[in-house]
């Protein structure tokens, strides 16, 4: 058995003159969807929100990180499946064929490292990643015929399974920058997901429950940059008998920043007239 039959296999596909109905009793009907096909679990929140945290908040930005170059230091190998004389099965290294060159090197963007990398990041925030596997026929399903010769990680929102009235897996829903929406067949994704109570489908990252416990740290944090920056509390106030328009006022500080802001014009002497007052 080649390594994208054996892989497809474990994925539950089989060829076309092999197909047979199958059925798990009622289960597959009880798995809720929506009427679009999406399965049972909310659609991930904003990424851009979950990649801010990622950015700003150290400890979040520590324990991905952490986890992330953890998951490169063991070297990925390939295994196949071999059937024995007794009808056991073993299972073989994979040395020196496409399927390694492809992995050391997923795409000519990205080196296997990032692609581990990123991967374990978004699967530890979010519960998902995606791997979009490119053939060398467009459009066609991975297949023997059309073995992979391109790996690409996909962001979670931009895409997600999609199941029929039976509650079985069809496709995959990606949705590109543009706005365009492409159905990609089951064996041209990898999807990587984690332990989900809600979902069959989908998996759950740690950024769900600490939502908003991160929401408000950088809600926190954003008031206290600018707080820092300027609180909105003038240093003092110029109290003037008469009502100047907008005009005089405009020219009298555009006057006042023209002597006394920068470092280079501090402790300035200031005059005011017009029977002003200095209030601290």
């Amino acid at each position: 058995m080649g390594i994208i039959d054996n892989y497809l296999q474990r994925r539950g596909f089989v060829k076309a003159d092999d197909l047979v109905s199958k059925s798990a009793g009622f289960m597959p009907l009880e798995t809720a969807t929506y009427p679009d096909g999406r399965p049972d679990a909310d659609k991930i929140a904003d990424y851009s929100t979950f990649v801010r945290a990622f950015r700003t908040l150290p400890w979040i930005f520590a324990g991905a990180t952490a986890l992330a170059i953890a998951a490169t230091k063991p070297v990925l190998r390939v295994y196949r499946e071999v059937k024995g004389k007794d009808g056991g099965v073993s299972q073989e290294q994979v040395e020196g064929e496409a399927i390694n060159d492809l992995i050391e090197m997923p795409n000519a963007q990205l080196s296997y490292r990032e692609l581990i990398q990123v991967s374990v990041i978004n699967l530890w925030l979010l519960g998902n990643q995606y791997w979009n596997l490119v053939g060398t026929q467009e459009k066609a399903p991975i297949s023997p015929s059309n073995q992979p010769v391109e790996i690409w990680w996909v962001k979670p929102e931009q895409i997600f399974p999609k199941v029929d009235k039976n509650g079985v897996l069809v496709s995959y829903e990606f949705t590109g920058a543009s706005g365009q929406i492409k159905q990609l067949d089951p064996s041209e994704v990898i999807h990587f997901r984690t332990a989900n109570p809600g979902s069959y489908f989908v998996g759950m990252g740690v950024m769900e429950p600490l939502t908003k416990t991160a929401t408000l740290e950088l809600n926190a944090m954003t008031f206290m940059d600018n707080f820092m920056k300027n609180d909105g509390t003038p240093p003092f106030l110029l109290e003037h008998p008469g009502s100047p328009d907008k005009k005089q006022r405009s020219e009298f500080w555009a006057a006042w920043d023209e002597r006394h802001k920068g470092p280079k014009k501090a402790n300035r002497a200031a005059m005011i007239w017009g029977g002003m007052k200095y209030v601290a």
